[in-house]
């Protein structure tokens, strides 16, 4: 069999680039290539589970943030209180 013009132009070039095949690759073309990452999703009420988790999450989290911010506001309004009676207390220890 008489090699064609294409033939002979690709043995050429794989000739001349000095080409040493890898036989990692050529191990992964006989088994079908890398396999495809498949990602498993569960079930249907697993996923529903988990979605209905994390909106819990994300309200106890809120509800959380609340409380911390009006415990913070209590605080303040407290210092505020303590640093008016300190003012007066200075005031009268300076007459």
């Amino acid at each position: 069999m008489c090699p064609t013009r294409k033939t002979s132009t690709v043995l050429s070039a794989i000739s001349s680039l000095q080409y040493q095949p890898n036989v990692s690759a050529a191990q992964l073309s006989r088994n079908g290539g890398v396999p495809k990452r498949r990602r498993q999703l569960g079930s249907s009420s697993n996923r529903k589970r988990a979605l209905i988790d994390n909106v819990q999450a994300n309200e106890q989290n809120e509800l959380n943030r609340i409380d911390r911010v009006r415990a913070l506001e209590e605080e303040n309004s407290r210092l505020k209180a303590t640093i008016a009676k300190v003012r007066v207390l200075l005031a009268l220890s300076q007459r």
